[in-house]
Formats: structure tokens, C-alpha cells, sequence
């Protein structure tokens, strides 16, 4: 059977809204929408001047760059003749000197001084710097007693120890 009531008739026994609530709550559903109409619009503009401006940077960025100008200038340079270099005297090297000294008579003792000057000074060779200052004390021995300002630090410790060997073997007085 079929009930005689409806059952949407609980609609028709509303009360109506007053006027001035249904005119409020239009003006306010009115404004919503325009203003959700016009944030869209923002929203639209926006991602359209976001995407104009992408072009336009990837454009920028894509145009070709013009190649920097290499400007090559030539300047001439007045050259001076070559100064005549005067010959350097050549050195008698260190192990010459000492073969010359054990080869010599005379002067002996100021060769081997000169040898091992040659070898600490040229070479850093101690040892050989010492064998030739003994050699020169040996057979010269004043070179050990001249105090000279121009001694490096070899000879001076070696005069020194010379000076003291000497006064320690004399008999004291």
C-alpha cells in the first residue's frame, strides 16, 4: 500500500526565512563568489605573466653571445746589441788545487789552504775540507798561527785547537 503522506513534506512545513536574513545571506554568498572569482582570475593572470617571463629568460638565455675580439697588437722592441761579455777567468776547481799543491814544492802549504776553501766553500765537503787545512798546517806550519778576519768558522775552530795542542805539549815553566 502506499502511505499517503510524502515524505519530502517536511520541506513545505519550514517556516520561511524573513526577508532581511535571505537578503543578508545572498549579499554575502554574492561576495564570496566575485571575490573567489577574482582571486582566480589573480590566480590565472599570475601563471600567464609567470610563463611570459620563462620565455622570455630562456630566450635571453639561448640568443646567441657575440665572441669576444682578440685585438693582437705587435710592438717592436728595440734590441741593444750584445755587451762583448768579457771572458770569466775559470777556477781552478777544489781536487785540481789539492793535485797542484801535492804536485808543488813551493807555495804548498797556501794551495791546500785554497783547495779546502774550495771544497767547503763550492762543494760543503767537510772531510775533504778538512784533510786539505791539515795538510796545509802540516807542512806550513804558520798558516796556523795568522789570525786571519776572513777565516770561516772550519778554520778558526782548527787554528784554535793548533793554538792549544801547542801550549798543552810545551813544559810549564
Amino acid at each position: 500500500m502506499s502511505d499517503p503522506r510524502d515524505p519530502l513534506d517536511f520541506l513545505d512545513t519550514q517556516p520561511a526565512a524573513p526577508p532581511d536574513l535571505r537578503e543578508a545571506l545572498w549579499q554575502n554568498t554574492a561576495r564570496l563568489l566575485r571575490r573567489k572569482l577574482w582571486r582566480r582570475r589573480l590566480q590565472t593572470a599570475a601563471a600567464l605573466a609567470a610563463c611570459v617571463l620563462a620565455g622570455m629568460g630562456i630566450m635571453w638565455l639561448l640568443q646567441p653571445r657575440p665572441k669576444p675580439e682578440i685585438i693582437v697588437q705587435r710592438i717592436e722592441v728595440p734590441q741593444k746589441p750584445f755587451a762583448e761579455e768579457k771572458p770569466q777567468p775559470t777556477r781552478e776547481t777544489a781536487v785540481a788545487l789539492e793535485w797542484r799543491a801535492f804536485d808543488s814544492s813551493e807555495n804548498r802549504g797556501a794551495l791546500y789552504f785554497q783547495a779546502g776553501h774550495r771544497y767547503l766553500d763550492d762543494h760543503g765537503d767537510m772531510q775533504s775540507a778538512l784533510r786539505c787545512y791539515r795538510l796545509a798546517f802540516e807542512t806550513d806550519p804558520e798558516l796556523a798561527q795568522i789570525t786571519d778576519p776572513g777565516d770561516n768558522w772550519l778554520v778558526v775552530a782548527l787554528k784554535n785547537a793548533r793554538r792549544k795542542e801547542i801550549s798543552h805539549a810545551s813544559p810549564l815553566h
